[in-house]
């Protein structure tokens, strides 16, 4: 009987011993294993099958169960018939006694064949007309037999078979007859759909009504299946009391989970087709189908699918991912890699409402409720913005490209490293998914009544795969196809006119490749290749580009690899070029002793001195030809001042300088002639001179003359050139008479150039005191200004004081305002500042002083109306009481109807005109219908009966029996 692995196999003898038998299993590594006694039965066991047990029987009526160790479990024994009535005659080891009447008896003779189901807790053994049942209990860990099947004229049973799935058993008979049994406990169908077959406890058949699609499904624990729910037409859960089983009815993928205390209450999530999500308890487990294990657990509380994202690779692609994308809260996600366990975290500014990691789990794209897009970078910790404003946002499924839409525009990015290569249209309508089929990937977009397709270029999309998974050859063929459409289409419409506007009409829902974006796709290509050391493909990528220095570069690298290797030392030196980095060149070629290599690379980079110091410093024998082929070519190319310098180096100073005056480089000649102290050539000197003056290298010049001793012709360069200071230090030493006078020249050089503070310095060595004054007042050298005036006339410095008292006002500082405006006799000034400030006294004061009558009574009443424009009235009153102005004082209060204090200040100063003046004002308010004002001016200039007589005209007869008490009993009583 064969084990129930398939991996070895049992035998039965006939002294009663059973014997094991192990084949080789490279899977698990076990070797081959000889036979082995496992146990030794009673009776001669050609009855024989191996499941959980093995169970052995013959021809004693007895029904053995041993373990695969030898261990006894359990037996079962039945009476066998007897062959003849009151013989007396043993059957097998049971004497049946004579007189004993078995004729009520069943027809059980000796066993014959016995066989376990596929889950091997159930085992049938055939008889005599029937068969025996037995089913292990895996709770109570014994066997049970179930009641005896008969099946009348059916004699001996030689065969027995299940069916791979449990669900049905064969019978075969000593007569020829086949017959098939149902052998299920329980069937049901669940939604119509699917039929559930529970062929024992621990196993059952799912099978799928449309398609008749069936599979087998069993608790490899061979625990009791309590409860089984389909969920999206596709995922089976299966429930026991310790595990949870999960099935992908497509793929036929199983897994069985520990999930002991279950709450039956969990929450599945089936939008990953490679994982199942269960959230239960503030946990989420995720489990990989095919996998008995959990991968990974984390805690969140955040189960809506848009805010959970996981990237699993299916078990036999070589780059094994398993990534989870989580909220920790509304505004942080978590990134956890189950395969190196590490996680990174991203914290944001706002609550998140979407996320989604690519294919690859190496971006994460994710939305916050602002409607602003991000991209970050898992590998780099790099974070994006993509879109201000996204109201739809999905990876292109199977790649790593972008559709995102924003109000009533739509962006693609083919591949998101580039974030700034995006191919943008406008669109009426929203998007509502992406179709990817049949080589075909379209953007569908709800447009109201219809919906609209806008095609993905499908070429775009299977090159950026392929670039990420480093296909290069794919790569290039993608590339080479899209550049062959291009140019047929090309040529269609040249030859074709309305068939290029039929094109362009048909490609207006197109979003995709233009010859930016194919140069664009080369060249990361081309990169890629270079990373990888397929310098083949870079070749092809820089012809396309039409880079041939590239591309000859690459096709010499190409050839190197193939003739010794990638990892050659010419090859790394060719990279090293290509790469700009031409020291590491020369040192590769300089550690490989190749002087030859290094030298001839300078060259053709056109890098003379570079090549010339590796001759130089190596003591190669081409030194002096190459020197002399980098003279000819700076000659040539007409750079004297480079040839000058090589010439200088090998110390042929005349040539060097004249190859400086040729070139025009004067400064340089000046430097070899006095470094080499040249001085015996007068023409040649007085050429260089010349030649400096005539590049208006003044101070150069100077300079030059003045080491030949030229000392007038060297200070006129220096003046002619404003180099003063060269100037004075030449004149300090030879003529000392013209230092004062240079002194003042370079303070008013100063002075044009606006730096006053240094001119002031200047102009105080020369002793031109005003002009240092005028300089230090400029330049904001307050103190040096005032010790500069105490030095000159006072009438002189009045200007100045002037200036420095302004700078004082605005600055706050009064006190000294005020002595410096005296100092100015700028009197007026003074009192303006104080009445400015609202300092009367002082004002007061300093006009008293300094001022005569006339000027303080002008300026008070100048200044008073300049206040009572302001509406500054109590200010304005003081300075006219102040110059005995009263009367433009009342007239001020009369013009603004301030007519109380008018009438305080008439009290005051003109008594005698009270009376009129309180008739006049009754009467104005008389005009203009304030009688109650005009009553309080009449009464107060005791004049009751005019107001009588306005009350009265006014039909006011109230007011005017008020105003008659007040006047006399006569008139009330008329």
């Amino acid at each position: 009987a064969p084990s129930p692995s398939g991996h070895g196999f049992i035998s039965g003898h006939l002294d009663g011993k059973v014997y094991k038998y192990g084949f080789k299993d490279r899977a698990s590594g076990k070797s081959a294993s000889g036979p082995a006694v496992v146990f030794r039965a009673p009776f001669v066991p050609y009855c024989l099958a191996h499941g959980v047990h093995i169970s052995v029987a013959g021809n004693t009526g007895q029904v053995q169960f041993y373990s695969e160790l030898g261990d006894h479990v359990q037996t079962f024994t039945h009476t066998l018939q007897p062959t003849r009535e009151d013989s007396g005659e043993t059957i097998g080891d049971n004497k049946v006694p004579s007189g004993v009447d078995v004729s009520a008896r069943s027809s059980i003779k000796e066993f014959s064949v016995a066989r376990f189901n596929p889950t091997g807790l159930t085992v049938v053994v055939g008889n005599f007309s029937c068969y025996f049942t037995f089913v292990f209990n895996s709770h109570a860990e014994r066997w049970e037999e179930a009641p005896i099947t008969h099946i009348e004229n059916l004699y001996t049973v030689t065969a027995l078979s299940w069916k791979p799935d449990g669900s049905k058993l064969a019978t075969g008979s000593l007569c020829g007859a086949v017959d098939l049994y149902d052998a299920c406990i329980r069937r049901y169908r669940y939604r119509g759909r699917w039929e559930l077959t529970y062929t024992s406890a621990s196993s059952l058949v799912v099978k799928t009504l449309s398609t008749g699609e069936r599979m087998s499904i069993s608790s490899q624990y061979q625990y009791e299946i309590k409860k089984s729910d389909i969920y999206a037409e596709r995922y089976y859960v299966g429930r026991t009391d310790l595990t949870l089983i999960l099935v992908d009815l497509e793929t036929r993928k199983v897994s069985e989970i520990d999930w002991e205390g279950g709450t039956g209450k969990e929450k599945f999530f089936f939008d990953n087709p490679t994982v199942c999500m269960v959230f239960s308890g503030g946990e989420l487990s995720i489990i990989q189908y095919g996998e008995n294990q959990v991968i990974g657990q984390v805690r969140t509380e955040h189960m809506n699918p848009h805010l959970i994202s996981t990237r699993i690779s299916d078990q036999d692609e070589k780059i094994k991912i398993k990534k989870v994308a989580f909220l920790l809260d509304e505004q942080s996600v978590r990134i956890l890699d189950l395969n190196m366990n590490t996680d990174s975290t991203v914290a944001h500014n706002a609550r998140i409402d979407w996320l989604e990691l690519n294919v690859k789990g190496s971006k994460l794209l994710f939305r916050d409720n602002r409607r602003t897009l991000h991209l970050y970078d898992v590998n780099s910790s790099a974070r994006i913005t993509l879109l201000n404003f996204c109201d739809y946002v999905q990876w292109v499924p199977g790649s790593d490209a972008v559709v995102a839409q924003s109000r009533n525009m739509l962006y693609v990015w083919y591949r998101i490293e580039h974030t700034d290569q995006v191919l943008t249209r406008e669109i009426k309508g929203d998007v509502e998914e992406i179709e990817r089929m049949d080589g075909v990937t379209q953007v569908v977009v709800d447009a109201g009544m219809n919906r609209c397709r806008y095609k993905l270029d499908e070429d775009l999309i299977a090159f950026d795969t392929a670039l990420d998974d480093m296909q290069l050859v794919r790569a290039m063929q993608i590339m080479e196809m899209m550049d062959v459409k291009a140019r047929k289409e090309a040529a269609r419409n040249r030859n074709n006119p309305h068939a290029e506007a039929k094109r362009k009409e048909e490609s207006s829902k197109e979003l995709g490749d233009t010859e930016k974006s194919r140069e664009a796709m080369w060249l990361q290509l081309a990169q890629a290749s270079i990373e990888c050391k397929n310098y083949a493909i870079a070749e092809r990528s820089f012809a396309a580009l039409a880079d041939m220095s590239k591309a000859q570069l690459m096709g010499r690298l190409a050839r190197l690899s193939l003739e010794h290797g990638s990892e050659h030392y010419l090859v790394n030196a060719e990279m090293a070029i290509y790469s700009k980095q031409f020291k590491k060149a020369e040192s590769i070629y300089m550690d490989n002793g190749r002087v030859d290599c290094a030298i001839d690379m300078y060259r053709r980079l056109f890098k003379w001195q570079d090549a010339l110091n590796v001759a130089r410093s190596q003591n190669h024998p081409s030194f002096k030809r190459l020197s002399d082929e980098y003279y000819e070519y700076l000659i040539s190319t007409k750079q004297q001042e480079i040839a000058g310098r090589l010439k200088e180096q090998d110390g042929e100073y005349l040539t060097a300088l004249n190859l400086y005056l040729e070139g025009g480089y004067p400064a340089r000649a000046a430097s070899v002639v006095m470094k080499q102290r040249l001085t015996s050539d007068s023409e040649l000197l007085e050429k260089v001179a010349k030649a400096l003056l005539a590049k208006r290298m003044h101070t150069q010049a100077g300079r030059f003359l003045e080491a030949l001793q030229y000392y007038q012709r060297s200070l006129d360069a220096y003046l002619q050139g404003h180099s003063y200071r060269e100037a004075v230090d030449l004149c300090r030493r030879v003529f000392p008479d013209k230092v004062v006078n240079l002194q003042e020249k370079w303070g008013d050089h100063l002075a044009r150039q606006g730096q006053m503070d240094a001119a002031c310095g200047h102009y105080i060595e020369a002793g031109c005191n005003m002009k240092a004054i005028n300089a230090a007042i400029n330049a904001k050298q307050w103190k040096n200004a005032i010790q500069g005036l105490d030095l000159i006339d006072k009438k002189d410095a009045q200007p100045y004081y002037k200036r420095i008292a302004q700078h004082y006002q605005e600055t706050d500082d009064l006190n000294q305002a005020e002595k410096y405006y005296i100092k100015a006799k700028e009197f007026e000034k003074v009192v303006l500042m104080y009445l400015e400030a609202s300092l009367w006294e002082k004002a007061d004061s300093i006009s008293q002083t300094y001022m005569k009558d006339e000027e303080v009574s002008k300026l008070y009443v100048d200044y008073a109306k300049q206040l009572e424009a302001k509406g500054r009235l109590d200010d304005a009153k003081r300075l006219y009481l102040q110059v005995d102005e009263n009367d433009l004082a009342i007239r001020m209060y009369k013009k603004q109807r301030e007519y109380t204090k008018m009438i305080e200040l008439v009290s005051r100063y003109h008594p005698e005109l009270l009376e009129e003046t309180h008739l006049q004002l009754a009467e104005q308010f008389e005009r203009d219908s304030n009688f109650r004002q005009a009553e309080h001016h009449f009464l107060a200039a005791n004049k009751w009966k005019p107001c009588l007589e306005m009350y009265r005209e006014q039909e006011m007869w109230e007011d005017a029996l008020r105003i008659a008490k007040k006047g006399g009993v006569a008139e009330y009583k008329k």
